[in-house]
């Protein structure tokens, strides 16, 4: 054993023989940034430090998929069934839609029915059901909603989670060669009071409509998480002077620099004086994606304000029915105890 002497000198030896190498005890904060260990290198370490050894797997061969968990078989199909911008969902086969790659998923729901089950749950949670595409703006106007929902596949319907769906205000109707025709001139006419348009409303009726589709949507749909109700304002085209808009009213004045704050008020307003009318409960699944030309004020600033006011309107909406709930609960109670007080006393008068 040394003399103690010697123990007392062996720091300072150490220190004198490492030079500019300085070991200092990890800090508590420096744990979560450093790799696990009793010291970390303060001073003296290199610049750059060189890339770990990159390990590459031994085996090469084929895996079995029903050796892995759960967690990451869903995680296969996802890399397969997930669509970026989403699936069209049609009962025919449409000439521009042939091109889209389709064949991986197809191939995959054809290997058994296990993996047909899983993958089709996959395929609901990872991908937008577009029930109506936005570049034919008559295939929602022609297509009923609750036909198309009865056609859609019950393994699919059971795990999606997100739907679109597009709206328009208007739809203008394309003059032919010899113009409009005599059928659509004013009811005067005797035509059918049309004119240049296949549909024509307000954005109030729109966005009733919305909100009756919404609950249709939800009962087809039982995990249902967003509802993206694509909603085109007024008319697509300047073909026709554009008649004066509440909604465009906002978006001019977001163009305008005004604060989001005051337009998501004027959202708001709007919404009520609509729900007062359309007489629907608003669900909290519903997202609007309000469109319309940038130069008008229309972009993701819009969107934010509408489904904010959205919100705000929902959480009301809830708050309401609790209290209503809460008052017919109390009535209820009221007329049992009523009822009790009658029966006891004509069991009195019994006895007597």
């Amino acid at each position: 054993m040394a003399p103690p002497d010697q123990d007392k000198s062996c720091i300072p030896e150490l220190q004198a023989a490492l030079g500019p190498l300085l070991l200092t005890r990890a800090s508590p904060s420096d744990l979560s940034s450093h790799s696990p260990g009793s010291y970390t290198i303060a001073r003296g370490c290199p610049d750059n430090i060189p890339p770990k050894e990159q390990v590459l797997p031994k085996w090469t061969g084929a895996f079995k998929l029903f050796d892995f968990p759960r967690e990451l078989r869903d995680r296969i199909y996802h890399y397969i069934v997930h669509v970026p911008g989403g699936v069209h969902y049609t009962t025919q086969t449409k000439r521009d839609l042939q091109d889209r790659p389709s064949s991986d998923i197809v191939n995959l729901f054809l290997v058994s029915k296990q993996v047909y089950y899983e993958a089709s749950q996959m395929f609901g949670r990872s991908n937008t059901a577009w029930l109506s595409s936005s570049c034919s703006p008559r295939e929602g106007y022609h297509k009923p909603l609750t036909g198309l929902l009865r056609l859609f596949p019950d393994p699919a319907a059971d795990a999606l989670t997100s739907v679109s769906h597009v709206y328009h205000d208007t739809i203008a109707r394309p003059l032919g060669m010899w113009g409009m025709a005599p059928s659509h001139d004013s009811i005067a006419s005797g035509g059918d009071g049309t004119g240049h348009f296949h549909k024509r409303q307000k954005p109030g009726e729109t966005f009733c409509e919305i909100l009756r589709d919404a609950h249709v949507i939800s009962q087809r749909f039982p995990k249902l998480k967003v509802f993206d109700a694509v909603w085109y304002v007024g008319l697509r085209f300047h073909e026709y002077p554009i008649p004066e808009c509440v909604v465009h009213n906002i978006a001019t004045f977001l163009k305008d620099y005004g604060s989001r704050e005051e337009a998501v008020k004027m959202w708001l307003d709007l919404m009520r004086q609509w729900l007062q009318k359309g007489n629907v409960v608003p669900l909290g699944c519903v997202w609007f994606s309000v469109q319309g030309y940038s130069t008008d004020g229309f972009g993701s600033e819009m969107d934010e304000a509408a489904n904010e006011a959205y919100q705000t309107l929902v959480k009301e909406s809830k708050d309401r029915e609790d209290i209503e709930a809460s008052g017919k609960m109390w009535l209820e109670e009221m007329e049992e105890a009523t009822r009790c007080k009658r029966k006891g006393k004509s069991g009195k008068k019994a006895i007597q």
